[in-house]
């Protein structure tokens, strides 16, 4: 599963287990990813009581099939017999959204245009669900409970499958009026740059990401002068085979994440200027690379902002970087 291998040990480090029930309201929360779901018991303490992951479920035409998804999650909750005992369920979903109908209005990644997940998932779970953006999640999720908190302010940017952020404003997420504020994924890095499903051109996403980095090692393998060459010959391609070659001293992967986390810092240049926000997190699956990303993000930022300020800036990790949406979206049944 790549960069979610063990995704757990996020919350067993984090030190917000329990073995027992909790006496208080539980929640299930779900993550949809572009490539798996995570879903989770966890009560508002942010205690996890159990948990579980699974492969993102797609129909025969590779659109996400909401129906089964919804089918994961009544397992879950039937497995584990909490049904009497759960406040309800927080979904954390990708794309654009309007949150207050309940409805995915775009997910590229998922195939969803129109969805109205809310209202589908209510009628097969006969429980009250609601629904957050993915990044909003992961923000609200570090937010109460890892390395947002005590914070009045600080933009969360999520690097994944794809690539999404969350601002938060004097103690609460800021939202636009067209749904995420900060949807920098699909924000252009590159002019007339790779063309992008959402009809943009040169989006974060499609250099910044997972997928974006084992796109680019697929394109130049066979003239790539890197030991992937040999390693792909036993192995699947993905980012954390790239990232294993780079920690191996392959000087190709080391530049190939050197590039990207130099997009990355003028994205987030771009972020400084326009929010003054001086708290940076970096989550999602992705960001467990690290330094070998986040060192020439750090360099490009303190490189392009001009500002007497550039050294209170704070770039850091998430405390949860696989597990925070999940944590989110469970919190946001209790809000």
């Amino acid at each position: 599963m790549g960069w979610e291998t063990g995704w757990w040990n996020d919350l067993k480090e984090g030190g917000r287990m329990s073995d027992m029930f909790s006496k208080k309201s539980l929640a299930v929360g779900v993550d949809i990813g572009g490539t798996h779901i995570k879903l989770g018991l966890i009560n508002e303490q942010g205690e996890v009581i159990d948990h579980y992951s699974v492969n993102l479920l797609r129909d025969e035409t590779k659109i996400a099939d909401i129906a089964l998804i919804s089918q994961e999650v009544a397992n879950f909750i039937e497995k584990r017999n909490v049904r009497n005992q759960l406040a309800g369920v927080g979904v954390a979903c990708p794309g654009i959204l309007d949150t207050t109908l309940g409805v995915v209005k775009f997910a590229v990644n998922l195939g969803w245009n129109e969805l109205p997940l809310v209202e589908m998932m209510q009628e097969r779970l006969k429980l009250p669900v609601r629904l957050e953006c993915d990044a909003t999640a992961g923000a609200i999720g570090e937010w109460r409970y890892g390395a947002g908190m005590d914070q009045s302010g600080f933009l969360y940017v999520c690097l994944g499958t794809g690539v999404g952020a969350s601002l938060v404003v004097d103690h609460h997420i800021y939202h636009g009026d067209l749904g995420p504020a900060i949807n920098i994924g699909h924000t252009s890095v590159i002019p007339d740059g790779k063309p992008c499903k959402c009809g943009n051109r040169g989006c974060l996403e499609k250099y910044v990401s997972a997928s974006a980095i084992t796109d680019r090692v697929r394109m130049e393998l066979d003239t790539a002068n890197t030991i992937l060459s040999k390693w792909v010959q036993s192995r699947a391609l993905d980012s954390l085979l790239v990232y294993e070659a780079a920690q191996q001293g392959d000087l190709y992967s080391k530049e190939v994440f050197q590039e990207a986390g130099e997009l990355l810092g003028v994205s987030l240049v771009n972020c400084l200027q326009l929010f003054g926000v001086g708290n940076i997190i970096i989550g999602g699956g992705f960001s467990q690379s690290g330094d070998l990303l986040l060192e020439a993000t750090r360099k490009t930022v303190r490189a392009r902002f001009p500002s007497d300020d550039v050294m209170k800036v704070n770039i850091k990790q998430a405390s949860f970087p696989t597990t925070a949406g999940m944590l989110g979206a469970a919190a946001n049944i209790f809000q």
